[in-house]
């Protein structure tokens, strides 16, 4: 089986020692940062205590048990994967239209948004004129919408959670040559950041989003480092470009991601970025120049624009922030590992939530509002990086 170059793979490589110990904390940070503020408005401040305690002892299990965890899992491996689609499946089944109907807090038009723009795509119509049940415009770039079309033709872009997941457990488990790993990986991605679940069993596409741009990513690498047959290459490549192309805050990723690809492969990574390029102009440029007036994807400025009350030019200020944590990030020399690349993207994704977290404390806004859509975005970014500082080397068990 084919692997991607990440921390434990490399001679040399600094998995354990104070990296590892680095990882513990900053997994739990990122997933206190998606869930926090949800869990503590349904639960209160003792169901938030709760899952800050059970966050913390599940990122600190020892290196050695998360290895057997793995091992464990790796020995039926098709089984474990059979049974946790069938459990997302089960789940989707029963509280899916349950939250479509607004019982289960109030509902949410995301999956709407994705159906009524695929389908007015799909006639030859311009997906970002259509808007919500809720009055909400299109937030989803055409990416998002090219990659949930299958769904929507089987019968509704919510389904993506039934493929993603799944995917996301075959990739990681594909990059670090342990099956077992990418399915501990992808269970608890989903098991620990409650506002994920709530998200992908709702319809959302935001977790669905952040996971295919996580499973591009490693693929790309892999296709960059030359383990993949040229076919592959291409469609990772063309992936990674679809996959940006979802969200406006995947566009900054470019830098980063492009630089990883050229430390990785050289000549082979700056063909696979330049495809990747390529794709990403190919699915967003002719819809957005066919009416740019009507592009709403870009509305999405708007949340950084409600604190230009209190804080003048936020959103410029943010915006550049994280330009600049994109740029100086792409001059990393680490980033030729895959997970050194994902850890930067997910750094580079934290400069808006961060921010935004902090200017919500300001008098006038509810404190922690805008940590849970964008906050879980980051979650499976740091699965790779998580497990291999804490538990790639075998040194450490």
């Amino acid at each position: 089986m084919s692997s991607i170059p990440t921390a434990a793979a490399l001679p040399g490589s600094p998995a354990g020692g104070a990296r590892a110990g680095l990882a513990a904390p900053a997994f739990a940070a990122v997933l206190l940062l998606a869930s926090l503020q949800p869990v503590w408005a349904r639960a209160g401040a003792p169901g938030a205590a709760v899952f800050a305690l059970a966050v913390a002892a599940a990122v600190r299990v020892p290196p050695g048990r998360l290895r057997a965890a793995a091992r464990a899992l790796a020995a039926r491996h098709l089984l474990w994967l059979g049974g946790l689609t069938l459990l997302l499946a089960a789940l989707f089944a029963v509280v899916y239209p349950v939250a479509d109907a607004g019982v289960l807090g109030g509902g949410s038009d995301r999956d709407e948004a994705l159906d009524l723009a695929v389908r007015a795509l799909a006639a030859g119509e311009h997906p970002y004129r259509v808007r919500t049940y809720l009055d909400n415009p299109i937030t989803p770039m055409p990416g998002a919408l090219l990659l949930a079309a299958p769904f929507v033709a089987l019968g509704g872009a919510a389904l993506q959670v039934l493929f993603w997941v799944p995917a996301l457990a075959v990739t990681l488990g594909r990059a670090l040559r342990d099956r077992g790993a990418g399915l501990l990986l992808a269970a608890a991605a989903v098991a620990l950041c409650p506002e994920a679940l709530r998200d992908l069993l709702g319809g959302g596409d935001m977790f669905v989003n952040a996971v295919y741009v996580t499973v591009a990513v490693v693929l790309a690498m892999e296709a960059a480092g030359g383990r993949s047959s040229r076919r592959a290459a291409a469609a990772a490549a063309v992936l990674l470009g679809v996959a940006l192309s979802s969200r406006p805050n995947f566009v900054l990723l470019f830098p980063p991601v492009l630089a990883g690809l050229a430390r990785a492969g050289g000549a082979r990574g700056v063909r696979v970025g330049a495809l990747a390029a390529a794709a990403f102009a190919a699915v967003t440029a002719p819809i957005y120049l066919a009416d740019p007036a009507s592009f709403s994807p870009l509305h999405t400025a708007n949340k950084l624009r409600q604190f230009e009350q209190v804080v003048p030019h936020a959103g410029a200020w943010v915006t550049g922030a994280t330009v600049a944590a994109a740029l100086l990030l792409a001059l990393r020399p680490g980033l030729r590992r895959t997970d050194a690349l994902l850890l930067a993207c997910a750094a580079v994704q934290a400069v808006p939530v961060l921010a935004t977290t902090a200017m919500a404390q300001l008098p006038g806004y509810r404190p922690f509002s805008d940590l849970g859509g964008t906050g879980m975005m980051l979650v499976p970014m740091v699965l790779l990086p998580f497990w291999t500082a804490r538990a790639g080397d075998p040194a450490d068990a």
